[in-house]
């Protein structure tokens, strides 16, 4: 799991490793996360080495990984017109080649073990297409279209790429950075925009991830029911 060091990630993590299940997570910090079941790499996604790193991890550990979350996402709010190229980059690295080059290293074990799942963290930014979110969204779009890809290409191995679109979820660093108008904004172009529990994006999670879903690949589901 990437970006397991705070907001959804963190909890997922720390879900997943009470339950009993092995979780490795890795952030650009360190993470406060103390489970005998957390193996935590100081690791920036967007850096090949250190993905490399992260996964050497995962081998020093036992198999393969069996269910991939890439959930590593920085949003940037800012105007299209007033954002410098610095701070569009850094989004794309982030939200769209980080994603690839983790994936890239999952998929590799995984087909040797001809079985994953491989779950990706989008945004209702996506079909939304609110002011200030414009390179956020697009970076996000592109990280749809490369899960739909991906799956094609992987299925033959029984595994699955799927994404889960996320609404309004509390206290994390893509919430507090919304001003008071884009968060009025972004409820009124949701049917459902009441904040998000995590246990609700652990159903989403486990649903991708179960017996029952693996025929299901390719496929962007929203929370918040978009308009």
């Amino acid at each position: 799991m990437t970006g397991s060091r705070r907001g959804i990630g963190r909890l997922l993590a720390e879900h997943y490793a009470v339950l009993g299940l092995r979780v490795y997570g890795c952030s650009r910090g360190e993470s406060s996360l103390q489970h005998e079941n957390y193996v935590h790499t100081v690791a920036n996604v967007s850096d090949e080495d250190g993905v490399g790193e992260f996964f050497g991890a995962m081998s020093r550990g036992g198999p393969g990984p069996g269910v991939l979350i890439n959930n590593a996402g920085l949003k940037i709010n800012n105007l299209a017109m007033l954002m410098p190229l610095a701070q569009a980059e850094e989004q794309l690295r982030t939200n769209l080649t980080g994603a690839f080059l983790v994936t890239r290293e999952a998929a590799k074990r995984m087909k040797r073990q001809r079985f994953g799942r491989i779950i990706n963290i989008s945004s209702v930014a996506v079909p939304l297409a609110s002011a200030g979110t414009a390179f956020y969204g697009a970076s996000k779009a592109a990280l749809e279209q490369l899960s739909r890809t991906l799956a094609g290409e992987l299925a033959g191995d029984d595994i699955t790429v799927n994404t889960i679109g996320i609404s309004i979820f509390p206290d994390t660093e893509m919430t507090n950075s919304m001003s008071d108008d884009v968060r009025a904004e972004l409820s009124r172009n949701l049917l459902k925009p009441s904040l998000l529990d995590i246990a609700e994006i652990i159903h989403a999670v486990d649903f991708f991830a179960s017996e029952k879903a693996r025929n299901i690949t390719a496929q962007t589901v929203y929370f918040g029911g978009v308009r």
